[in-house]
């Protein structure tokens, strides 16, 4: 594979003209859809994320590099956790988290949302949920959307966010009104969003 010029070849053995190749684009790496009780360990993937559903649970990910992928990982389980891992260049949202009891802790998000909307992560109709001790940086819109239920969000560092948008903020809240949900311990900073003239 040609990175530089994002060229695959190929060397046959023979006649190239009676071989046959052929190649598969996922979207996902692991499919977890209703499967229980998951652990996925000290693992890299490249171009694909993980799929889960609604019927998923005890889905965990520890130690693991997500990046390059070209749609986010929606993540639809309950109990499922993220942690002590790496979660990078993704266009849009990189992760969104839909689902009952999940846990975002001591990860890295970065390199998000740089077609202009998104963020590095998003909690959105999920409940019972922990963001914490995480860095979530260089974000093309927003590095963290908070929503969701009965949540908590803690000591997580949010910088360097809006580096492609004028409109943005490092958090970006919206309708959320997030019932007994806390936020606290934060430390935010450093937007590069540009002001229009």
């Amino acid at each position: 594979f040609d990175s530089a010029n994002s060229k695959m070849y190929y060397w046959t053995k023979g006649n190239p003209n009676l071989e046959e190749m052929t190649a598969r684009n996922n979207d996902y790496v692991f499919d977890l859809s209703d499967v229980e009780y998951i652990d996925i360990i000290d693992i890299n993937m490249q171009g694909a994320a993980v799929k889960t559903t609604r019927k998923s649970s005890h889905i965990n990910l520890d130690w693991v590099l997500i990046s390059d992928g070209s749609a986010a990982m929606t993540v639809n389980a309950s109990y499922f956790t993220f942690k002590n891992s790496h979660f990078r260049r993704f266009p849009l949202t990189g992760m969104t988290i839909n689902g009952r009891n999940c846990a975002v802790f001591n990860s890295l998000i970065e390199e998000t949302g740089w077609e202009g909307n998104g963020s590095g992560l998003s909690v959105s109709h999920a409940m019972n949920c922990y963001v914490g001790y995480n860095t979530l940086r260089k974000a093309g819109r927003s590095n963290f959307n908070p929503g969701g239920t009965n949540s908590v969000y803690e000591y997580n560092h949010f910088y360097d966010a809006g580096s492609v948008t004028c409109d943005t903020g490092v958090t970006y809240g919206g309708t959320f009104s997030g019932g007994t949900t806390e936020f606290r311990y934060n430390w935010i900073n450093d937007t590069t969003a540009k002001t229009s003239a």
